[in-house]
């Protein structure tokens, strides 16, 4: 259940993610660069083949797969194949006369699937089987006025196996787990049991594996974790050096080493059944030290504050004074981009701009697929490689990694249930920095608190003063039973099934800002566990947010659907290492232009993206306008009340914006600080086309239904908050 409805839930998770985080504090920052060691398989086969999302994750003892609509089956590819693949399923006699539509890495395979008895066979050529990862996806094919139906109809298969190279392989139901936790480590490159999800090398059995260094190392730090049932001992050599440790099932340990500047490793699992094991969270610190200088690789801490609204903050101007003094202090001393813009009004894509520097429709997340895609070029894929160690905290569930974006990160905890209270973000992050403060960092960090349902400590609430507010609305229809504790009532607000009145609106801003006071305090513990370390002064620092929300303006409470300047104007505070003076900018700038400025700190050649390079002086070229985009797809249904359109795209200036969908377009002009509707002097049909081509046309939703990767108890937990 959510933060908001079970706190009890939450407290009872704090010692349920490993042992880790309760080591002590190591030494301030030195340049203890790290060698890269990307996450891979250790496996001689050519090809891995296991189930993707969808499949039936308790198979029932008489060892049938199931699904319901479809289902995925992903190919890893490690390196070219010269022959065919053919994979095979042979259906149950209940799914015998079904119809089956299958894609491969999204297109519909063009030959049919070929029937041998009672087996469907789908053959896959060498040219389909390139190196890396593929997605196969069945869908079930429903006569003609059946497609609500659907769902009461499970798909079976009694047996699934593959056959490559006069080898054949089969899939076990009753093996399901294990292969989905591969499964998990092929599709995010992060895997677990438990929130914190590591990075590293993966071993599908008990053996041993020779690892090639690209350069020479001095010291080894490893997280070894057994997922399997029985106990399991890890051992390191280096030549010479040799560590190990004994972990328990569904544990993890610790192994450290003097490598004495080794360039090949050897590992070995013994025990443990048949795996798999994870050699997590691998830190190899370079023999050669940091040749090029500490200062190209500072310290980088991205902040992103869920659901908050440019004028939440003090710096801003708008809200009472001492509401954000943490962040109204780094604003005196470092840039704030005052004209600041997200690319989406909702958290998955706009979250994936700043990973990737390109805006939704070209990255895809939340656009046409339900995941950032694997083997996207991530900031901390790009961050990794220089030899920082690269950590995510996500402390709300649309930001989790089963989206895509944990890639390139050694390290990346998803929140405890659908949210995680900032407080234990807080500690997972003050815990990770005592740890590995000697490595160039880079954390993202993720506070949901300002997300609704709004209850912030109450030493915050009487801050802002929210009781008295409360008092006032009490006797109002919906507000009634949130405020008794029914939070469900907030997908009635939503809906728009609850009056909007004055006395609404100033409530609803009081306790949105109390949450959004309380974040700014968890922010500041963060900054003083940074200079305890040494590493404020030095480190690049970003606090900024994923979109903002709608407290009542024209009628609507909530985010995403629309474009509203509620929704897409947002907060960012850069402070560049050792920035003290205080700059700010009135340039156009959008959440995708942080991709190429963190890059560019961390001394690495951005890539070309949709961003342009940030400086404390504004953008490093000129920029017209910015574009905005939202879209309804698969975990992201829309809600009728505040739906304009399926496919809503915008065009961004300073003082004017333009929104145009299929049928219609709005303009409007700022003048001050207030945005006024006006006449739109282009046509629609011109500017659909302009932004359609810059983008790309959107895809079409195939299903609006909340089909996703999200348990039946996420799943309510999103309809409780108004996203389903």
């Amino acid at each position: 259940m959510l933060r908001k409805l079970s706190v009890l839930v939450t407290v009872l998770l704090l010692t349920a993610c490993g042992g880790a985080d309760s080591v002590s504090r190591a030494p301030a920052a030195g340049s203890a660069v790290l060698v890269e060691v990307p996450s891979k398989i250790l496996t001689e086969d050519p090809v891995l083949v296991v189930p993707g999302t969808r499949w039936d994750r308790h198979p029932s003892e008489d060892g049938i797969w199931r699904f319901r609509t479809f289902a995925k089956v992903v190919f890893l590819v490690r390196e070219p194949v010269r022959t065919p693949l053919a994979f095979g399923l042979r259906p149950n006699a209940e799914t015998s006369t079904f119809r089956f539509q299958v894609t491969w890495d999204g297109e519909e395979l063009p030959s049919k699937v070929r029937f041998d008895g009672a087996w469907r066979w789908i053959d896959l050529p060498p040219e389909k089987l390139t190196p890396g990862r593929h997605e196969l996806i069945l869908q079930r094919v429903h006569p003609r006025g059946t497609r609500f139906a659907k769902a009461q109809h499970d798909n079976l298969f009694e047996e699934m196996r593959w056959l490559h190279d006069g080898r054949e392989r089969g899939l076990e139901p009753a093996d399901i787990a294990r292969q989905q936790l591969i499964s998990q480590f092929v599709q995010h490159e992060v895997m677990g049991r438990q929130q914190e999800r590591h990075g590293g090398l993966l071993a599908l059995a008990p053996g041993s594996h020779s690892l090639a260094l690209s350069q020479p190392v001095a010291r080894i730090r490893l997280t070894p974790e057994n997922f399997s049932t029985t106990a399991a001992t890890f051992r390191v050599d280096s030549g010479g050096a040799r560590a190990e440790v004994e972990v328990r099932p569904g544990e993890r340990g610790q192994l450290e080493l003097d490598a004495g500047g080794t360039t090949e490793l050897q590992l070995e699992i013994e025990g443990g059944g048949d795996g798999p094991f994870l050699w997590g969270l691998p830190a190899f610190e370079s023999a050669s030290g940091s040749e090029s200088g500490e200062a190209e690789r500072p310290p980088i801490l991205l902040i992103t504050l869920d659901t908050t609204r440019r004028d939440a903050l003090g710096t801003y101007g708008g809200v009472p004074p001492g509401t954000t003094p943490v962040l109204d202090e780094l604003a005196n001393r470092a840039t704030v981009f005052e004209q600041a813009f997200s690319t989406a009004p909702w958290t998955l894509p706009s979250h994936a701009s700043i990973f990737t520097g390109l805006y939704p429709s070209k990255h895809t997340a939340g656009v046409s697929d339900v995941q950032l895609p694997p083997e996207t070029e991530t900031l901390a894929r790009f961050l990794q490689r220089r030899g920082y160690l690269t950590a995510g905290f996500s402390a709300g569930e649309l930001s989790s990694s089963r989206f895509g974006l944990g890639q390139g990160f050694h390290s990346y905890r998803n929140p405890d249930q659908f949210d995680t209270p900032g407080q234990r973000v807080a500690d997972y992050v003050e815990a990770f920095l005592d740890r590995h403060a000697s490595h160039p960092l880079f954390l993202f960090v993720n506070f949901f608190d300002p997300h609704a349902v709004f209850q912030a400590p109450a030493a915050f609430e009487q801050r802002l003063g929210v009781s008295a507010l409360a008092d006032e609305i009490r006797e109002l229809p919906v507000w009634r039973d949130l405020l008794s504790g029914q939070m469900s009532s907030w997908r009635a607000a939503v809906d728009g099934e609850a009056p909007i009145t004055p006395e609404v609106r100033a409530y609803l801003r009081a306790a949105y800002l109390a949450e959004v006071a309380f974040a700014d305090e968890l922010v500041g513990r963060l900054f003083e566990r940074l200079k305890t370390l040494d590493l404020f002064e030095r480190a690049l620092i970003i606090v900024t947010a994923d979109h903002g929300e709608l407290l009542g303006e024209g009628g609507y409470v909530s985010h995403g659907a629309r474009l509203d300047p509620e929704l897409v104007e947002i907060p960012l505070i850069i402070k560049w290492p050792r920035q003290r003076r205080g700059e700010r900018v009135a340039d156009l700038v959008s959440l995708v232009d942080l991709f190429p400025t963190v890059l560019e700190a961390a001394g690495i050649e951005a890539p070309p993206s949709d961003g342009l390079l940030l400086d404390r002086d504004g953008v490093d070229q000129s920029r017209s306008f910015v574009l905005l985009e939202e879209h309804e797809f698969l975990v992201h249904p829309l809600p009728k009340f505040m739906k304009v359109a399926r496919h809503l795209f915008g065009v961004q200036r300073p003082s004017y914006r333009h929104l145009v969908w299929d049928v219609d377009q709005e303009c409007a002009q700022r003048r001050e600080s207030v945005w006024s509707p006006i006449s739109c002097s282009a046509e629609r049909e011109r500017i659909l086309h302009s932004i359609q081509a810059e983008l790309g046309a959107p895809p079409p939703s195939s299903d609006t239904t909340p089909e996703g990767p999200l348990s039946d108890e996420l799943r309510e937990s999103l309809k409780a908050l108004g996203y389903l």
